[in-house]
Parts: structure tokens; sequence; C-alpha cells
């Protein structure tokens, strides 16, 4: 069972498996739950933007990078673009940017084409925007970033992978040195290792944390999907946690701490001390703005709760020290 640790802004989440650590970076709240269009009041609908742009909730067309639907860094600078289908389009615009926003590639294709392969290639070790446009309706248009990886990272990149585990290699993609995640890379091992062990829910709950921190919709459907699947309470705590993140980007606050109260009763009823200091620290974030005082009486229970964690080989003493000062400096800012 893997374990994860909320923090507010750009602090690390830690997963656990085993002896396996994986450090990624992580949010409690994006930017894109507060975001809203300026056309109707309706939020947008981000699914594969970064920078988060805006554009019409009943018009958006989803595009997904590469093969996989996910956006950040990729190996091939031969993509193939995809997207979702739209109603009363004539066609579709496909449109690549460099970083400086030249246009290096523009082509219309016919209503029956959804996906494209980008076969004359793309320079690598550069950012790229891909815009896709619905011809003949308003506003119906969607974009995505992504970068592509040089041809040194691929040869490192490939080397490294040898001989390592799932997890492991979950962990390269994650945090390999470069502009982005490699999302797609992590999504396609964790659905072929789910293939072959269905039944290995460590498996399926980092596929839920990845789908969620590359920003796609297929997060909740994971998340929800592994709650029909148990009955094991702590398989299904965790769940409870992702799909409280889900909630907070879908401005469901109410629906995220009942989520969390939930989890933590059952990681409280199984002696799970740190996903209980995890689960603290969490609604101690959710409530720092708008309740502090409830926030330090979360911040001081999750202090205990971290004080009385063992340190083992996969947590040692160093990472939990690491935590105690966090909440530490949350409780007394100026300690």
């Amino acid at each position: 069972m893997f374990k994860i640790n909320y923090r507010k802004q750009t602090f690390i989440s830690t997963l656990i498996f085993g002896c396996i650590t994986i450090s990624v970076s992580i949010f409690v709240s994006r930017a894109s739950a507060s975001v809203v269009c300026p056309k109707g009041g309706k939020p947008c609908i981000v699914r594969f933007c970064a920078p988060r742009s805006c554009y019409d909730n009943a018009r958006s067309v989803a595009v997904s990078l590469p093969v996989s639907p996910a956006t950040g860094a990729i190996r091939t600078n031969q993509p193939t673009i995809r997207w979702n289908p739209i109603t009363d389009a004539r066609g579709y615009t496909v449109e690549i940017r460099d970083a400086s926003g030249t246009v290096v590639f523009s082509r219309d294709v016919s209503l029956d084409q959804t996906e494209l392969l980008l076969s004359n290639g793309l320079g690598r070790g550069q950012q790229y925007t891909v815009i896709v446009s619905a011809l003949g309706v308003i506003d119906a248009d969607s974009q995505g970033e992504f970068f592509v990886i040089s041809a040194e990272d691929e040869q490192e990149l490939a080397a490294a992978e040898e001989g390592l585990s799932v997890f492991e290699k979950v962990e390269l993609y994650l945090n390999f040195p470069v502009i982005r995640p490699l999302y797609t890379d992590a999504i396609e091992a964790l659905q072929r290792a789910i293939a072959d062990n269905p039944d290995n829910f460590d498996y399926t709950l980092l596929l839920g944390h990845v789908y969620w921190e590359a920003e796609l919709p297929q997060a909740k459907a994971q998340y929800e999907g592994i709650l029909n699947a148990t009955t094991e309470p702590a398989v299904i705590a965790q769940a409870e946690v992702g799909l409280a993140r889900v909630a907070l980007d879908e401005q469901n606050r109410e629906q995220a701490i009942a989520l969390l109260e939930s989890a933590l009763a059952k990681f409280e009823t199984l002696g799970d001390t740190f996903s209980v200091a995890q689960t603290y620290q969490f609604l101690a974030e959710m409530n720092l703005e708008t309740e502090p005082a409830v926030a330090q009486e979360l911040y001081s229970q999750a202090l205990e709760a971290y004080q009385a964690v063992e340190p083992t080989s996969a947590l040692p003493e160093e990472v939990l020290q690491r935590y105690i000062r966090v909440i530490q400096k949350e409780i007394s800012p100026d300690r």
C-alpha cells in the first residue's frame, strides 16, 4: 500500500511502495479549480492544458498527447495528436506552435478524422503548443503543451529503464530531469501492469494519482472504479483521499471534507498512523485560509500523529523529521 503526503502549493508528495519511495510535486488545490471563464461565468474545463486556458465548457475539444491522453514531456518527436469529436463541427484545424508562438505546422482535416500523426517530426529538446479547433463552431478550441525530450535524454532514459520494476519506472518517469514529467510513459507502464495484475490495488491507486497530477479527467473514474472493486478498508481509504483531491478541483469542498473524514476514520481503525497524520494535514491545509483556528487544531493533531510514527526503511527518520518540521512551522511560523 502506498501513502501520499498532501501539501499545499509546491510541497513534495511522497508515495511509498514497500522499499520504493516516489516523490512527485502535487497541489492540494490547483489554480484551475478557481479559474472562471469570461463567458457566462462558467468554470473552465482544463483537461490537457498547461498553462490553464479557458474555453467554452459545452464546446471544448479534448486534446490528448501523444498516443495516450497525457500532457507533459514526450519521448517521440512524431506524436499522434488525438481529440474528441464535437457536435456540429465541419472539420478540424490542428496547429502546432513553438515556444516563441511561431506556427510550425497547420492542417485542416475532415470531420471523420480525430487523430493526426505528425510524421514530419518536431525538433527535439523543444516545447510546443498544440491547438485543435472545430471548424464552424464558435469558441470550440482546445490546447495542450508538451515538451519533446532531446535525443541524449531519450538515450539516457532508455538505459535507466533497464531492469526496473513498475514502481521504479514510474518514479523515473515522474522525476526524470526534463522540463515536464513523462506522464504518458508512467500511465502506459501502469496500464500494462494492471492488465497483468488486475487485483493489485497499488497499481490502480498509483494510476489514479498520475491521472490526477497530469490533470486528466480519468482520475475520478479510476478512483470510483477502485471503490466498486474492493471491500478492503485500507484501499478504500486511499481511494477516498484521491477522490477528495478531485472534489477540490471541482470546487466541491464539502464533498472533499466528507471523503477525508471517512478515510481518516478508516486509517485510525487500521492503526495507520502515517496516513492519519497526512489526512489531518490535508484537512488543515483546506481550512488554513477560511478557518485558521480549525486549521491550527488539525495541524496539532497531524503533528501528534507524525511524532507517533515509527521510522522504517521506506520512511526513514530524516523524512519523518522533515514532515514534523513543516507542521511545526505552520503551528509556530517564527519557530
